[in-house]
Order: structure tokens, then C-alpha cells, then sequence
């Protein structure tokens, strides 16, 4: 789910308001998907009223809010690591054997 765009979006809406619970649609289909895979979960068994489409406030499980702050904390690592081979592209040095960036011998992601 986290390779969805969709879901991502909604998560990461979610991760913003945290610990506030967000209104979701009840019948979207990334909404549906992400309560059975249990990255979110309903606040309230009241619904919205809108008969067509019931909204009903969602709140992140603490699975989903802490794989959103790992991925938070990559990018931020990542820019970092931009950042500085802008400044010093000497001290940056990238494995192509396992994807990550070391700087002064020190691995990050």
C-alpha cells in the first residue's frame, strides 16, 4: 500500500493530522484497503450522514505512523546527503553494490 499513490495520499494526510482522526470517505477503495490491511482504523462507529457517501473519522495505526517516519527520516537523510555532495561531493561516495550512500565511512540508508 505504501507503493500506491492514492493510499500514500491518504496516509500521509492521516501522518499530518496525527493524533487527530482525518474523515474518509467509507466507501473509497483505498480507504476500504487500507482498514483491512490495518493502517488505519475507524475513531468512531458514527458515520457522517451523507447517505450516498458516509464519512467516518480514521486514525493511523502505529504500524502505518512508524514506517511514514522512517520513510520521513530517509528523504530527510537523503537531502542531507544531496546537500552535502553539493558542498563536498569528495566525502560523498555511493555503493552500487548495495544502493546506499557513505560519508567518511559512516553508512546512512
Amino acid at each position: 500500500m505504501f507503493q500506491d499513490s492514492q493510499a500514500l495520499e491518504i496516509l500521509e494526510e492521516l501522518y499530518v493530522q496525527h493524533p487527530n482522526a482525518v474523515c474518509l470517505p467509507m466507501y473509497n477503495q483505498k480507504v476500504k484497503l487500507l482498514d483491512q490491511y490495518g493502517l488505519i482504523t475507524k475513531a468512531s462507529s458514527q458515520a457522517i450522514v451523507d447517505m450516498s457517501d458516509p464519512a467516518f473519522p480514521y486514525i493511523l495505526q502505529p504500524i502505518a505512523e512508524d514506517r511514514l517516519k522512517k520513510m520521513h527520516s530517509t528523504i530527510r537523510m537523503h537531502f542531507f546527503v544531496v546537500k552535502l555532495t553539493l558542498a563536498c561531493p569528495a566525502r560523498v561516495e555511493f555503493c552500487m553494490r548495495c544502493a546506499c550512500y557513505a560519508i567518511a565511512r559512516r553508512r546512512f540508508f
